[in-house]
């Protein structure tokens, strides 16, 4: 079943995985990468006519709900700077200019934006929605009320900040091309149970493999990165899913759910890591797992 990403920041990350993006904080990761001055300006028009010329590009990502009618585009936009609104841009005093900076005051203003979105997300009857982002909130955490973070590390992933908005439409495109990149982030969902820890090693080797072969394909460059998704519990052993139920089936450690869990699997430098973690949109987002990517700062070609 095709996924609906609910982009909270990292809009052309969310674009290679999923295949409907709402980019939540479109424009705010517009005036970080750009300066869109006339979006800053918080007036919808402005923004609006900023966006003429690429207007198509955003619209191929939205999911069928959100384009049904012939003002989805409009409703997106009012909807995008109501949250920078929340955000404080406009604010001569806020203007935020690294993702670190823009985490922290998403994480003030979250219970805020939480309203936003859940407001949008039921006005436009948008369902089976998938989180994720590049400027998460996402703090170590004990108890019970808690996400259970499964964490892929070492990994070599398309860098998006190489690549134009129009690059990744036209990637879109190739259906086959996207389905393998979303075959290594649904490696954290897949059915395992039954299946040997080798059995699961080779499959995620395959995907990793398979990932590769298209970023060679279409030639785009890698950064050092980590992907993670989050699933809601208030027990760690309730929602374990996929290859960490498996891994796990039978260990002792799986009763303790107060505990990190740490490090299941290892392949040469590339580890899979189970842990607690509080997301803190939580609220908002309900039984929805969240993916983010933890992208690290240098670059490489390929």
């Amino acid at each position: 079943m095709a996924k609906t990403s609910i982009c909270l920041g990292g809009t052309k990350d969310c674009a290679l995985y999923f295949d409907h993006v709402v980019p939540v904080l479109l424009f705010v990761d517009l005036v970080l990468e750009h300066n869109f001055d006339d979006i800053i300006s918080l007036e919808i028009e402005n923004a609006i006519a900023a966006l003429s010329d690429t207007r198509n590009q955003f619209v191929k990502l939205f999911p069928p709900e959100l384009v049904e009618g012939s003002d989805g585009f409009e409703k997106f936009v009012e909807f995008s700077i109501g949250c920078m609104k929340v955000l404080g841009f406009g604010d001569d005093s806020q203007l935020y200019d690294t993702d670190v900076s823009l985490r922290e005051v998403i994480a003030q203003k979250q219970v805020l934006l939480n309203a936003e979105i859940r407001r949008f997300l039921s006005a436009n009857r948008i369902a089976n929605a998938h989180y994720s982002s590049t400027v998460l909130s996402v703090s170590t955490a004990e108890g019970d009320a808690v996400d259970v973070a499964m964490t892929l590390s070492g990994l070599n992933l398309i860098d998006t900040d190489r690549l134009a908005i129009d690059q990744i439409v036209e990637f879109r495109n190739d259906r086959a091309s996207m389905a393998e990149l979303r075959r290594l982030r649904l490696f954290f969902e897949d059915e395992y149970v039954g299946k040997s820890r080798s059995y699961i090693e080779d499959d995620l080797l395959q995907r990793i493999e398979n990932y590769d072969a298209v970023r060679k394909k279409w030639g785009f460059e890698l950064r050092h990165s980590a992907l993670s998704t989050l699933f809601e519990s208030k027990t760690a052993a309730a929602t374990i899913g996929g290859a960490g139920a498996a891994l796990l089936a039978g260990a002792p450690v799986i009763a303790a759910s107060a505990a990190t869990i740490g490090t299941i699997l290892e392949i040469g430098k590339i580890g899979l890591s189970i842990s607690k973690k509080r997301f803190e949109a939580r609220d908002a987002l309900g039984n929805n797992p969240v993916s983010y990517l933890a992208h690290a700062k240098e670059h490489f070609g390929s």
